[in-house]
């Protein structure tokens, strides 16, 4: 309840303005009480933010399970991004935030159990999904390029977020200014990278 009363503020104002005293009055609790369940604002950060990876998560791995192949395989998990970012551009901000400014990379997977440590593991795992995905695209012989399927979900990764950040950031208004809409906008990029990289 108390992290549901988190979630409604930052996607109401933002998590930069967030307080404890405005959660804890919220979410009927006293500032002290809400202690006892979050330690400071950055447990409250990476718990909102584990909720959106949980979410992405299940979304990949609903994709990886219909084992699709090919460029079909491609548009499908392209388009499984494109739908959450479009369906929740607030969880799509925070992981923004928590990949540019939180998550060790070069760290990899961590035993610890803290909150940080959660998003650090649900991160790999989503990007774990692509990997294996790719990899097998690979050993099929459908993809052909000289980087690991490593270093592609990566660039997939990289390019799709980047995308994205510029439909959400300019989404109103999109199609007037650029005379196409975003969803085929972004099939556009999407064919590009199936032409890139599938043969």
């Amino acid at each position: 309840m108390i992290l549901d009363e988190a979630q409604r503020i930052t996607f109401e104002k933002g998590f930069d303005s967030l307080t404890i005293a405005d959660l804890a009055l919220a979410a009927d609790y006293t500032k002290r009480a809400l202690y006892f369940y979050f330690k400071d604002k950055d447990e409250i950060f990476f718990a909102l933010v584990a909720r959106g990876q949980r979410l992405l998560r299940s979304t990949l791995e609903a994709v990886e399970l219909s084992r699709p192949v090919g460029a079909d395989g491609a548009y499908a998990f392209g388009d499984c991004f494109f739908q959450f970012s479009i369906d929740h551009p607030e969880f799509f901000s925070l992981l923004m935030e928590y990949e540019s400014k939180r998550h060790r990379y070069e760290m990899g997977r961590t035993e610890e159990s803290n909150a940080w440590a959660q998003c650090q593991n649900l991160s790999l795992d989503c990007g774990d999904i692509l990997e294996r995905w790719m990899a097998g695209e690979i050993a099929s012989g459908r993809l052909r390029n000289s980087l690991t399927a490593r270093q592609l979900m990566i660039s997939f990764w990289a390019q799709t977020y980047g995308i994205m950040q510029i439909i959400l950031m300019r989404r109103s208004g999109f199609e007037e200014v650029y005379d196409i809409s975003v969803q085929d906008f972004f099939k556009s990029y999407m064919e590009g990278v199936v032409r890139a990289y599938w043969h």
